[in-house]
């Protein structure tokens, strides 16, 4: 009897599950989202009864898991620039790409590239469970709004689909996995840094800022699901896996 063959999903989910360096990384993001968050509630805390004498004060949503979620999206830049980031150039450098430029022809939803985001997608369950177990955790002592907490956990999932493509394709580009790396970083940093600024606000809005998710995934965890955010992140993740998947094909021409 035949051994069942595993696909090339399942290859890349496997790679990525057994570093121990993805688990140590989660490891010390748990540390330091845990860390944060006691400090933001310890601040909540003290400042409850001052907040209790404004006319609208700000429920546990607003004040603790809307921090939160931008937290989290924060700490997975640095996990999706050591894994996505690294995924296409370490091929190129070991020189296992020619394996995958081997790869017969098949539909868009089973090419390599995307098996490679498939994978790498399941690090989104991180802060996905992270939010949804904090939100059950302070239910208990006061009231969540859940709905809130269905955007919020709506905003980590397409940001986190447009910065792993995003990676992907920056991975693809090097040939040198600390390079594919670095250059993931550097991108990250500069986009949230830019994204940051209000020197070209006009009319409330910083215009460049629509270009960058930070302001999308903004909207989106503060409720506002508005369809620009959302086909922002849905082109953008589709418009950088396009672009891995070209750059991966014009490596194979060159051969």
């Amino acid at each position: 009897m035949n051994k069942p063959r595993f696909s090339f999903y399942h290859k890349e989910r496997k790679n990525l599950w057994g570093r121990s360096r993805v688990w140590l990384i989660l490891a010390v993001l748990s540390f330091i989202i845990g860390w944060l968050f006691l400090h933001m509630l310890d601040r909540y805390l003290a400042l409850q009864p001052e907040l209790l004498k404004l006319s609208a004060p700000p429920n546990l949503s607003d004040a603790l898991l809307l921090p939160l979620s931008h937290n989290l999206i924060k700490v997975m830049l640095l996990l999706f620039a050591v894994t996505a980031g690294n995924s296409v150039a370490q091929e190129r450098q070991e020189g296992t790409l020619d394996y995958v430029l081997r790869l017969s022809p098949r539909p868009w939803y089973r090419l390599p590239i995307m098996a490679k985001f498939k994978s790498h997608l399941w690090l989104a369950g991180f802060p996905v469970l992270t939010l949804l177990v904090t939100a059950a955790l302070l239910s208990m002592g006061g009231k969540v709004d859940w709905l809130m907490v269905t955007a919020m956990l709506v905003a980590l999932i397409l940001c986190c689909s447009w910065l792993i493509a995003l990676a992907l394709w920056l991975s693809s580009m090097a040939n040198q996995s600390g390079f594919g790396v670095l250059l993931t970083l550097v991108v990250y940093m500069v986009m949230w840094i830019m994204g940051g600024q209000t020197a070209l606000d006009e009319y409330g809005i910083n215009w460049l800022n629509l270009l960058l998710p930070e302001q999308h995934f903004n909207w989106l965890s503060q409720g506002q699901l508005n369809l620009s955010s959302i086909f922002y992140f849905v082109g953008g993740t589709w418009f950088f896996i396009a672009m891995a998947q070209s750059q991966i094909q014009r490596l194979k021409w060159q051969q």
